[in-house]
């Protein structure tokens, strides 16, 4: 949650600081996009309901029952979740650690803004419309991957999956 919180608010001051150095009101109007489209993912909710689903102990018991009763066909059948995207999951992959808060993103924009401080050259309005374009691509890419037949079904068997295998390590 925290990455999210830093994330949005890398975005939101870099946009203040591109209007502010701009003069240009467009981007004062561009901001709170940022936000909506964060607050919009799709797939994010799908996944704090998938992790209030698996607290349901009575749904996790019936389901491991099932596992169980079916056999060992069913348990090979179910990919691992980091597969449950398929070939999507790449895109969606690249599409959320370009242009991250992490520190390499961050050190970028920064080193970015110190050349402008001192030179004519401006380009972090580019870079924040590069923020603008990702999360719109994220927003779009998560309400297809969830919508996507099966998505969220596969999801919870995938994670049923592994967490009945890791418990039969265990014994």
């Amino acid at each position: 949650m925290y990455m999210v919180l830093n994330d949005m608010g890398l975005q939101i001051g870099l946009g203040f600081y591109v209007a502010f150095k701009s003069g240009n009101n467009l981007f004062y109007y561009l901001i709170p996009i940022i936000p909506f489209l964060f607050a919009a993912r799709l797939k994010t909710f799908a996944e704090i309901v998938l992790y209030e689903e698996l607290s349901n102990v009575k749904l996790l018991s019936k389901k491991i029952k099932e596992i169980n009763d079916i056999g060992e066909g069913y348990k090979k059948s179910i990919s691992a979740k980091a597969n449950v995207l398929g070939k999507y999951g790449d895109y969606y992959n690249f599409f959320s650690s370009f242009l991250d808060a992490r520190a390499r993103s961050v050190d970028l924009i920064c080193l970015v803004i110190l050349v402008e401080m001192f030179t004519n050259i401006s380009i972090t309005w580019i870079i924040f419309i590069l923020f603008l374009i990702k999360a719109f691509i994220i927003f779009l890419g998560g309400f297809y991957i969830t919508i996507k037949k099966d998505w969220v079904e596969r999801s919870l068997d995938a994670t049923i999956n592994n967490i009945f295998n890791s418990q039969k390590g265990k014994k």
